[in-house]
């Protein structure tokens, strides 16, 4: 019954984004009603028209910050790394201070094995935020690992864990192979 609902809502969230694109009096109003239809593209898994979307959305408006950020998400989702962060790195050109989104670049730097990269934004954001979760300093702990910096890799999984963050089994795995 509750799926039946959810995929309504959704049909009714489309008709009202393809009215309010028709409707729309220029591109920055067009563009953001276009970045909201492809979140429910994605919702529904509709990835394709998903990506269709947020690629009019930022050529109708490049300063569609939005458009950037889910798109961001759409291709990490898909495994497309390397896109996801020239995404979040035009976002952060306009919004330099947003660590979140430091993080998730960091992240996905890590992820493509450019830890120094992924340092430079891990820093950045703890910096921003001397307060950041311990998801952070594990992130950088990992970050570290593979840059084998063991002493500071040590130190952040210690920091993480203070923080409340659980290791998982591959960062146990290092910590106890690395004393």
């Amino acid at each position: 019954c509750y799926v039946h609902v959810a995929v309504s809502l959704l049909a009714l969230a489309l008709a009202d984004y393809i009215v309010s694109i028709r409707a729309a009096h220029n591109d920055t109003i067009k563009s953001e009603a276009m970045s909201n239809r492809a979140a429910v593209f994605g919702v529904q898994g509709n990835f394709e028209k998903c990506l269709e979307d947020l690629n009019a959305a930022v050529l109708l408006n490049p300063e569609n910050l939005n458009a950037y950020l889910n798109r961001s998400l759409l291709y990490t989702n898909t495994g497309e790394y390397a896109l996801a962060i020239d995404d979040l790195s035009r976002y952060l050109d306009r919004k330099p201070d947003s660590e979140e989104l430091l993080y998730e670049r960091g992240m996905l730097h890590r992820t493509l094995s450019q830890s120094r990269l992924a340092l430079d934004d891990l820093n950045r954001a703890i910096a921003l935020n001397p307060d950041a979760p311990g998801l952070y300093f594990l992130e950088r702990a990992r970050a570290h690992a593979q840059a084998k910096h063991k002493k500071t890799a040590r130190a952040d999984y210690e920091e993480a864990e203070r923080r409340g963050a659980s290791l998982a089994a591959d960062d146990q795995e290092w910590l106890k192979k690395k004393k």
